[in-house]
């Protein structure tokens, strides 16, 4: 530090100016630099990102076989198993909705009764607040979810729910609707369809966007802060806002949540270097959603 205002300070002061209004400027500069380093490295550096992502299943030939393994055993109970979900866990959380501010109602990614606008917001805020106080583990974490953001769109809204095809389920199967375009049969896959950016629920059920996204973005934090409670924790109160909205199989929404956990991880692990070698901070800037509020918050252990 008076390295850094040492040389300029001197020079202030000979020509009448406040040395610390210098030194204060010097050391805002610096910051700047490091935000706009820290995103030049992290934000569009893609190709290890990418080639990690498409290439995660002949690098982890364990993991993904599980994994596979695991969805095609759910599928084959997901009628039973769905069921129980809409008769008995939904019905927990009726009323229970959290609302973005009126000005988030017209991001393109919004949508779940406006809690992907609130995410987004909410890491808005991680990254503002980071550079604030200078925080880069925070600002990082922000810049890694906005790419699992990305990628999350890509594999699973664009790709992969094109390529299965699976119709949702019916809103009751219970008492089924016979609505369209959803189905009773859990094995209604290759209704294939050109991508669908925006929401629509024909054949757009396996996997599920939004616990992709959700679990991208919460692995990504984990990773970044060493944390499992504060990151899932969140990402659970968004998952069950406006809960029967989402229209998925079981096997749909544990699809997603692996799919985005492989994001996440490679993400994270890309940018810190080595799995699970980040450092530990004492301070950590979160997005916050919870009922009747939004927002960031900021977490320091004394």
């Amino acid at each position: 530090m008076a390295w850094l205002g040492h040389i300029p300070a001197c020079r202030a002061a000979s020509q009448g100016a406040d040395p610390s209004s210098v030194t204060s400027s010097k050391i805002n500069e610096t910051r700047l630099d490091r935000s706009a380093a820290l995103i030049k490295d992290n934000l569009f550096d893609i190709g290890d990102d990418v080639k990690g992502i498409a290439l995660y299943p002949v690098h982890n030939p364990k993991t993904s076989l599980y994994a596979l393994l695991a969805v095609a055993g759910l599928v084959a109970v997901d009628k039973p198993t769905t069921r129980y979900w809409q008769d008995k866990v939904e019905p927990i959380f009726n009323g229970y909705s959290l609302k973005a501010p009126k000005f988030m109602k017209k991001v393109p990614i919004d949508g779940s009764g406006g809690v992907n606008g609130l995410l987004m917001l909410g890491i808005g805020g991680s990254y503002l607040l980071g550079a604030a106080f200078d925080d880069q583990r925070s600002q990082l974490a922000a810049i890694l979810s906005v790419k699992a953001a990305v990628y999350s769109v890509i594999t699973s809204q664009l790709l992969l729910k094109s390529l299965t095809g699976r119709l949702r389920p019916d809103p009751s199967l219970s008492n089924p609707t016979g609505q369209y375009p959803y189905t009773t049969n859990p094995y209604a896959f290759g209704h294939f369809h050109h991508p669908y950016l925006g929401a629509n629920q024909f054949g757009t059920a396996m996997p599920s966007f939004t616990f992709t996204l959700y679990f991208a973005i919460a692995r990504v934090y984990q990773k970044v802060y060493h944390n499992y409670w504060i990151p899932y924790g969140l990402a659970a109160a968004a998952l069950t806002s406006d809960i029967r909205g989402h229209h998925h199989w079981v096997g749909d929404m544990v699809a997603g949540s692996l799919v985005g956990t492989m994001i996440g991880t490679v993400v994270a692990d890309n940018a810190l270097g080595e799995p699970g070698q980040g450092q530990q901070s004492d301070s950590m800037v979160v997005p916050l959603v919870a009922p009747g509020t939004y927002g960031v918050a900021w977490i320091h252990q004394f």
